[in-house]
């Protein structure tokens, strides 16, 4: 009887702990692969960057902010289409959607909506959030390990720069 206790007591404790190096080693993986979080990261980037455009092109005044907005709606979800097909290839779950964090801000900038309040405000979240995405496609183009993602970060870098541009002449346009 205490054999088969102790037995059982063995085969619980080696159950635990193979459960817990497993997770370890789960979560250790997903910091070693910059490529995963790179992936998931920049499709979260660019739910926002949609969801902020189409909002822009009904919500704001400015033909500028507008413009940026249905560029950036479009631009953002052919960038997600390639985002998708590689991060599928690659094994990668993608979140479901943006972070609270971009919700929480959209919203906040969706309150003014109709104003010039609105379009200042989401001119300064665009520039937050598109200098981000290119902070997270520079790390990328340089720590990442898979050519085919790098080769993605590096055509996706133009694009987030020509936005940025974009952002940053409506807002000097809107300062005049």
């Amino acid at each position: 009887m205490r054999l088969r206790h102790r037995i059982g007591t063995v085969l619980t404790a080696l159950t635990l702990a193979l459960t817990a190096t497993s997770a370890g080693m789960a979560a250790a993986g997903a910091v070693e692969n910059p490529d995963a979080t790179f992936l998931q990261s920049i499709h979260q980037s660019n739910l926002a960057a949609m969801a902020a455009g189409s909002d822009a092109t009904v919500n704001a005044v400015t033909p500028c902010v507008r413009a940026a907005g249905s560029t950036i709606a479009r631009d953002h979800s052919i960038a997600d289409s390639a985002v998708r097909a590689v991060a599928l290839r690659h094994g990668v779950v993608l979140p479901g959607a943006m972070t609270s964090q971009q919700r929480s801000d959209l919203d906040e900038v969706a309150k003014q909506a109709h104003t010039l309040a609105y379009d200042a405000a989401w001119l300064r979240l665009q520039e937050r959030e598109h200098t981000e995405a290119l902070r997270l496609i520079g790390r990328e183009i340089t720590e990442g390990k898979s050519a085919e993602v790098q080769l993605m970060a590096r055509r996706l870098h133009p694009v987030e720069s020509g936005h940025l541009a974009a952002i940053r002449r409506c807002a000097v346009s809107a300062a005049q």
